[in-house]
């Protein structure tokens, strides 16, 4: 059987953020792996088939809050197989700014939910002013926390000692 190579796929500035906030909420969790065809954004350590997908714009069609088809049937397919699905979504998640607490507080009440059911619904509907906000908050965010990442970076300095 051959096997087709699939490049590697890497978490999103937006799914960094909210794995680090599932952290801070104590859910140990793995990132972006493979079950099947399908790619699992966050499954959950201690609680098998319990995943997390950050569904950022691409998740749905263009200026709209609608989940794209491939969304739509990956969602169906695994909740009818056992998995136990949250979504973030990534407008939701923008509104919550750079505060980490807000964030953990929002992942705790999602968390104490019961999972979305297998037929994914979209979202309520914005106008395209609304979406053009969302995503400029979204850029501001995702800069105001690269500066906090590089400002929390200490300098590395390598010391050996060959005598």
């Amino acid at each position: 059987l051959r096997r087709i190579p699939q490049r590697a796929r890497r978490p999103s500035p937006l799914h960094w953020d909210v794995s680090n906030a599932l952290a801070k909420l104590g859910v140990f969790h793995r990132n972006t792996f493979q079950w099947g065809c399908f790619w699992i954004d966050i499954g959950e350590i201690d609680d098998r088939r319990q995943c997390w997908f950050v569904d950022g714009p691409s998740d749905f069609y263009s200026s709209t809050n609608e989940y794209t088809e491939a969304n739509k049937l990956q969602h169906r397919i695994l909740s009818e197989l056992g998995w136990n699905i949250r979504r973030v979504r990534w407008n939701d998640w923008v509104q919550l700014g750079t505060d980490m607490d807000a964030k953990v507080e929002y992942l705790r009440k999602l968390r104490e939910r019961p999972p979305w059911p297998a037929i994914l619904t979209d979202g309520p509907s914005s106008s395209r002013q609304e979406m053009v906000a969302n995503l400029r908050s979204a850029r501001d965010v995702q800069r105001a926390l690269k500066e906090r990442r590089e400002k929390n970076r200490q300098p590395h300095s390598l010391v050996m000692n060959l005598g």
